[in-house]
């Protein structure tokens, strides 16, 4: 890195390394000779103490150094073929023989070994190209040079024979769920027309979209260390494998509880059609989460009709569910949160003998967006959190919107109030026995019309003389709380 303490731009600056990755930092031994203000560095990719330097506005004769060891020591590597260039940065081309680049304002040069001078490269640039910043592009072979104000210019690598450098990247080092869908990418030095890829992956995760395709995407389904492979190979048969041990951290903290199949037969979930959900597909992964990409929004008290297709494989039996967490509380335990779809047998692509099923929004489900998980099992019915199973098991957003009923709740049961719209007699199902729960109605404008006090309460009754209208009714035990909206006729 290149360090300036002081902090001004004529200030002279100095270099640091770490050794640590970036844990702590010690200034080199030594700087290059002559102007020290404004350094440009680039190190070989592959032996951090090969370090090339080049000083912006640097003397003639002093602009160009070179370091094989870490910076202990400093080559001068300016010639006259640099006099009166104003440096502005300089690139090491990975994968070739020392090729590295510098920019001017007249254009770019490259240094030969063979000649131990530099070379002019600026053909086709304009004639006083203002460069300002070079990057290598490594998938075309090219280099891209950015100007001030003169555009940006490509032009082939001097060297275009590139060795291949692998380095697999991925933008999560740390996965929040094993289910969730993870991309991997080639961050390579490789040239890509007839280039191929090969990733291998340790412990083998449950789903990749392929191992020999640039940017996979990856399903862990466990929790654990992976380490991650990446062999690249180039049109001329010259490869490179880059391993990085415990690459990727996969840990449980799904929202909802883990599911899913396996890849190794064809059974699967081939449809699932629910009010505004129509989605169709084959078996690309033994779990897919839809719920970033697909949902609809329903009404309580509203009904809708799941149909569920599923390939059974052949001459077998495959059954389905299907579940809603209504009450938003991350798993599908409760009462009213499982859907028997029943079985199919011997199809690729049809209904279980129970689809389509009528599905009948509760009363207390509530505000905002939930998760619909579907799922398909050989010889048995699936359970909501089952994993490894002969199957597929598909996830699905559900917009609750809740203009009646249940709007917000923190108590430990769901309470139910019923009827709602009401003539004024209804009754509130708190589902346990609170030792207290004040029950406040609200009109819409926040004036309390009632309030009434109740000990050891599991059903309440009420009859309402008010006028008719949309009221709120607050449910509080401790610290606890629910919010009702009402409708009264």
């Amino acid at each position: 890195a290149v360090y300036n303490k002081l902090g001004g731009y004529w200030d002279p600056c100095e270099i640091w390394k770490s050794i640590d990755g970036g844990n702590s930092w010690n200034k080199t031994i030594s700087n290059p000779s002559g102007n020290n203000r404004r350094f440009r560095i680039s190190i070989h990719p592959e032996d951090a103490n090969h370090i090339w330097v080049c000083t912006a506005r640097g003397v003639d004769g002093d602009k160009v150094h070179n370091s094989v060891d870490g910076g202990e020591t400093w080559s001068n590597k300016t010639t006259t073929n640099l006099d009166g260039e104003n440096l502005k940065d300089i690139l090491y081309q990975g994968g070739s023989n020392d090729l590295v680049y510098v920019t001017s304002q007249y254009g770019v040069l490259y240094w030969d070994n063979n000649t131990n001078n530099w070379i002019d490269y600026s053909s086709g640039l304009p004639l006083i190209a203002k460069s300002f910043q070079i990057n290598p592009f490594y998938r075309d072979g090219e280099l891209r040079l950015g100007s001030n104000g003169r555009g940006v210019w490509g032009r082939e690598m001097a060297d275009n024979m590139i060795v291949p450098i692998a380095q697999p990247i991925t933008y999560d080092d740390i996965v929040r769920c094993p289910t969730d869908e993870i991309q991997f990418d080639c961050y390579s030095m490789l040239k890509h027309d007839g280039a191929s890829w090969e990733w291998t992956i340790t412990p083998e995760p449950i789903s990749i979209s392929s191992t020999s395709e640039r940017n996979p995407v990856v399903i862990f389904g466990n929790e654990g260390s992976y380490t991650v492979s990446l062999k690249v190979t180039d049109a001329q048969g010259n490869s490179n494998t880059k391993t990085i041990e415990n690459m990727v951290t996969v840990v449980d903290d799904c929202p909802n509880c883990i599911s899913y199949g396996n890849m190794d037969y064809a059974t699967a979930v081939t449809l699932v059609n629910f009010n505004e959900i129509n989605n169709a597909t084959g078996k690309e992964a033994p779990y897919t989460d839809y719920s970033n990409d697909i949902s609809t929004t329903v009404e309580v008290g509203d009904s809708h009709n799941l149909t569920v297709n599923v390939n059974t494989d052949g001459n077998y039996t495959v059954y389905a569910k299907a579940w809603v967490d209504w009450n938003q509380d991350l798993d599908f335990d409760d009462p009213n949160e499982e859907y028997d779809l029943g079985f199919a047998t011997n199809t690729a692509d049809g209904p279980t003998d129970l689809s389509p099923l009528t599905i009948t929004i509760p009363q207390n489900a509530l505000n905002g967006s939930t998760t619909m998980r579907v799922s398909a099992k050989y010889n048995g019915p699936p359970t909501p959190c089952e994993t490894n199973f002969d199957g597929e098991v598909e996830d699905y957003e559900i917009v609750v919107i809740n203009i009646l009923g249940v709007i917000s709740n923190t108590l430990e049961t769901n309470p139910i109030i019923y009827p709602n719209p009401t003539q004024g007699n209804f009754s509130i199902d708190l589902g346990a026995s609170y030792p207290t729960m004040k029950l406040s109605i609200v009109d819409l404008n926040g004036k309390t019309i009632k309030t009434y006090n109740y000990s050891n309460s599991e059903l309440i009754n009420l009859n309402l003389n008010i006028v008719t209208g949309i009221y709120i009714i607050n449910l509080e035990s401790e610290d606890k709380k629910a919010v009702i909206r009402l409708l009264k006729k």
